[in-house]
C-alpha cells in the first residue's frame, strides 16, 4: 500500500538519482524544492490517471438526488454527485445491465454554479469514476503508472531536459496499459447477464413488455 508521499518519491526516483526523499506534500513542510514540485502536481497527474479507464477501485454509483429543473428540454434535473471525475453511465431504476444507459447533459446551474445532470430518465442513478484520493486503495500496476506520469509533469523543472519528459511520458504509457490489462481481470460480469433484481421482482414489472416499454430490456431480447 503506496502513501501519497511514496508515490512522490518514486516518481522523484524514476528521474533524479540521488534526490533526497521528501517527507510530506500536504502541505509541503520540508521546504523542498522537490516537495513543493510533488504537491503542485501530483493532483493533476492522480486526477488524470483516474480519468483514463474504469478502475475498480475508482468505480462507484449512486442514485442521483433531484433538484429544481431549470431546463425545458429535459424532464428532470439531479444534482452531480461530489467528486465525479468521469461520468461512465446514466441508468433507470432496475437496470440490470450498465449498456442501458440513458441520455444526459451535465451543465452549470445559473444560480449556484453548481453542475447538475439533465435528463428525461426518473429516479436516475449515475455510474461514474470518482476522486479516489487514498492512494492505499489504488493497484500496485497503478501506483507505478502513476509516478510515471507525475514523473512526466516534474522532469522538466527539474532536468530541463525535453528528452526526459517525453521519455517518462512513455514509460507511462506503458505501465498504464499493464495497470489496465491487470484491471479487466479483476471482473466478471457474465453470471449478471441474466439477473433480475428483488426490486423489480416485488414491484411486478419483470415482464418482456413492461420491461420494454421502461427501457430496460432491448427490443429481441428473450426474458427466461
Amino acid at each position: 500500500m503506496a502513501s501519497k508521499v511514496d508515490i512522490c518519491n518514486l516518481a522523484l526516483s524514476h528521474i533524479a538519482q540521488g534526490a533526497i526523499p521528501i517527507t510530506a506534500i500536504e502541505p509541503p513542510d520540508d521546504g523542498s524544492f522537490y516537495a513543493e514540485l510533488c504537491a503542485q502536481h501530483y493532483p493533476l497527474a492522480r486526477d488524470l490517471a483516474l480519468q483514463m479507464h474504469e478502475w475498480i477501485f475508482a468505480t462507484t454509483r449512486q442514485k442521483l438526488a433531484s433538484i429544481a429543473n431549470p431546463s425545458d428540454q429535459w424532464a428532470f434535473a439531479y444534482d452531480m454527485p461530489t467528486g465525479v471525475i468521469r461520468p461512465l453511465a446514466l441508468l433507470p431504476l432496475g437496470a440490470t445491465n450498465d449498456n442501458l444507459g440513458q441520455p444526459y447533459r451535465i451543465e452549470m446551474d445559473a444560480l449556484t454554479d453548481d453542475q447538475i445532470v439533465l435528463t428525461n430518465t426518473p429516479e436516475a442513478t449515475m455510474k461514474y469514476i470518482r476522486r479516489m484520493d487514498d492512494s492505499t486503495r489504488y493497484s500496485p500496476s497503478f501506483v507505478m503508472a502513476l509516478s510515471y506520469l507525475l514523473a512526466h509533469f516534474i522532469a522538466g523543472p527539474i532536468t530541463k531536459k525535453q528528452s526526459m519528459v517525453d521519455g517518462m511520458y512513455k514509460i507511462f504509457l506503458t505501465h498504464f496499459q499493464i495497470a489496465q490489462g491487470l484491471n479487466a481481470q479483476s471482473t466478471d460480469e457474465s453470471a449478471y447477464k441474466d439477473h433480475v433484481p428483488a426490486s423489480m421482482a416485488v414491484r411486478g414489472i419483470a415482464s418482456k413488455s413492461r420491461l420494454q416499454l421502461q427501457g430496460l430490456l432491448p427490443d429481441g431480447f428473450i426474458l427466461r
